[in-house]
């Protein structure tokens, strides 16, 4: 919760600021939570009624629900719609290109957007990005689906359909690959969280995101380039005539 003491504004103390942790070691720890499957009444009948599963979340772009998106120009370039990730042969099966307008619908509800073609995307398997004004993805749940006893949002069935080509808006929307993979990445060794070993790996990330200017003062200026031979200037009255 933010104060104001003054003329200052004081934010609240932000938790493990000094990067300790309250555990034995002060190492921080990320434990597995298994998932518990389709907990949802009613979910078997909707996987056999319908098509595709339907999955949401965030994208990077996006803050929070969009509600500070809505008049940055910036993000709506981007998007002028939510996106709905789609494997390829899923898209050329129902008719759809990159860029189309999808509505997506099932028994409780219908919305829109744009298909998205994603290579790494499982057939039947979607994924659409939430929050957006252009089409709420909360009109698509399950049946069984409670706000108040059980609110998942994310694990519902639904049928995709076509509704029109590429919107003005969004012909100039680049359709890119989400996903990238780094050349020659190898599995990471095992963390050594001995005292010693936790001082390497800070000596190891420093050494190989030493900033440039850092790396000048120790090695040195870099070697200027050769200055390319001057030609000898004559001026008009001293030029000998023939």
């Amino acid at each position: 919760m933010l104060r104001v003491e003054g003329e200052t504004i004081v934010g609240a103390p932000r938790l493990y600021a000094d990067g300790v942790f309250s555990s034995d070691d002060g190492w921080a720890r990320f434990m597995a939570g298994p998932w518990r499957g389709m907990v949802t009444a009613g979910e078997d009948i909707e996987r056999d009624r319908y098509r595709f599963f339907i999955n949401n979340g965030r994208s990077n772009l996006n803050w929070r629900n969009w509600f500070l998106d809505q008049e940055n120009d910036f993000v709506r370039d981007r998007f002028p719609y939510p996106i709905i990730e789609m494997n390829p042969a899923d898209m050329a099966d129902i008719g759809v290109t990159a860029g189309d307008l999808v509505e997506v619908h099932n028994s409780s509800g219908a919305t829109q957007a744009l298909a998205y073609p994603l290579d790494t995307a499982r057939a039947g398997e979607t994924f659409m990005i939430f929050g957006s004004p252009k089409g709420a993805q909360g009109n698509v749940i399950g049946e069984g689906v409670n706000e108040l006893v059980i609110p998942v949002y994310k694990q519902t069935w639904a049928d995709i359909r076509k509704l029109s080509d590429t919107p003005a808006a969004a012909r100039r929307m680049s359709f890119k690959a989400l996903e990238y993979k780094v050349r020659g990445q190898t599995q990471a060794p095992a963390r050594d969280l001995t005292p010693g070993g936790r001082a390497k790996a800070c000596r190891r990330l420093l050494l190989t995101r030493r900033p440039a200017f850092l790396s000048r003062r120790r090695h040195g200026p870099p070697p200027r380039r050769a200055s390319p031979p001057r030609r000898a200037h004559t001026s008009p009255s001293r030029r000998s005539r023939s």
